[in-house]
């Protein structure tokens, strides 16, 4: 029973008297329009933003790999400081997974070059693998890093706050304004 069936058994308004009296009309639907909007906003903040953060999800999608037991409990603490939309799953498959595009990658054109003449140099192929896991090694350890710098940003606020605070008591000595 809804407002309106209330209202017209309580006072018997008749159908003509609604309009005079002015009873409002609700919507059927239970959301309101700032829950709506919260959905919304809470929508589009869930969504990679990142392009690390789509690589990931979109590596975990081809190629799932599991990192051990002591490593992910690392990367999920980081993740979750950092606010990072993704899973230590999705980091450790973007590794796997591109390390293996781009050794492909490097194969095919060092065999190219071995049987065509055309392609990359063995000597230039190896530089190149060597600087793909130097690349892999660091977008594996990328969430550990990011959680570093934020955690001295926040050191320094909290400092920055404790020297604002002790300003503050010495010049008006009340806790209510610190």
């Amino acid at each position: 029973m809804n407002f309106r069936n209330i209202i017209k058994k309580l006072f018997y308004v008749e159908k003509q008297d609604e309009q005079k009296i002015g009873i409002p009309k609700f919507k059927q639907s239970y959301n309101s329009e700032i829950y709506e909007l919260y959905k919304e906003e809470e929508k589009i903040q869930s969504l990679p933003k990142t392009l690390y953060e789509k690589l990931c999800n979109i590596s975990k999608s081809i190629l799932t790999v599991e990192p051990d037991k002591k490593t992910k409990k690392k990367l999920d603490r980081a993740l979750k400081i950092t606010n990072l939309k993704t899973t230590p799953e999705g980091t450790t498959s973007f590794v796997v997974l591109s390390g293996l595009i781009f050794g492909l990658i490097l194969l095919i054109g060092m065999v190219l070059k071995f049987f065509l003449g055309t392609g990359i140099s063995l000597g230039n192929g190896f530089i190149l693998l060597l600087i793909s896991m130097i690349f892999s090694i660091y977008m594996y350890l990328y969430p550990l890093h990011l959680e570093k710098i934020y955690r001295v940003k926040l050191k320094s606020q909290i400092i920055r706050m404790f020297i604002y605070m002790s300003i503050y008591l010495r010049m008006y000595p009340d806790i209510e304004g610190s």
